[in-house]
């Protein structure tokens, strides 16, 4: 197919009747994709889940210049980016996913991170034993406390200022005893660890 055709033929394709379209339904700023978004998100819910998830943001270059969700950071070789929240299996497989779309001004008392986990794994059965890996962005002991009570377990690196009244030693203290020397604390009411 001749690439001006193939041009032509996007630009005439539709998911929704725009003019059926309540402007409620307007506020989504993805809505002219939502029902193909739909679709495919539930197709990934099908896939059983493996015991073993991560959850991480996927970050999905981008060209055009108009989208209102696109995110500029500075620090990528690509400077313009879709953020993509995710959880996937150790096998690769994207179980669950959900597009950035600007802050909302919704947040809960757990912040954007334990927020994007909590919806993330509100698919997955409770009291079933999954495993939930994720990194400092996502981590904080609100989020561990919820799981817990979800009965789903998480291990993740954390911030140092998330750890409030934990005394655990610095860096540099670990590193004056030698190689190999750490140090942890388990906090009692959940018995959460925390290991430097």
């Amino acid at each position: 197919m001749p690439r001006n055709r193939f041009q032509q033929l996007t630009t005439q394709l539709h998911f929704v009747n725009n003019s059926s379209l309540l402007d409620e339904q307007k506020k989504d700023k993805l809505w002219k994709i939502r029902p193909w978004l739909d679709s495919l998100r539930d197709q990934c819910l099908k896939v059983t889940a493996e015991e073993r998830n991560s959850i991480d943001e996927m970050m999905v270059q981008y060209r055009g210049t108009t989208s209102p969700i696109r995110q500029y950071i500075k620090s990528k070789p690509h400077l313009w980016r879709f953020k993509v929240w995710g959880r996937a299996g150790t096998s690769g497989m994207l179980f669950d996913f959900d597009i950035y779309q600007g802050d909302d001004g919704t947040r809960s008392h757990l912040g954007q991170g334990g927020d994007v986990v909590m919806k993330l794994v509100s698919t997955l059965a409770k009291n079933s034993n999954y495993k939930i890996y994720a990194d400092n962005l996502f981590t904080s002991v609100p989020l561990l406390e919820k799981l817990l009570g979800w009965g789903l377990q998480y291990t993740g690196t954390v911030r140092q200022n998330r750890l409030s009244n934990c005394n655990i030693k610095g860096e540099k203290e670990l590193k004056k005893e030698g190689r190999g020397s750490f140090d942890f604390r388990v906090e009692d009411t959940h018995n959460i660890s925390a290991v430097r």
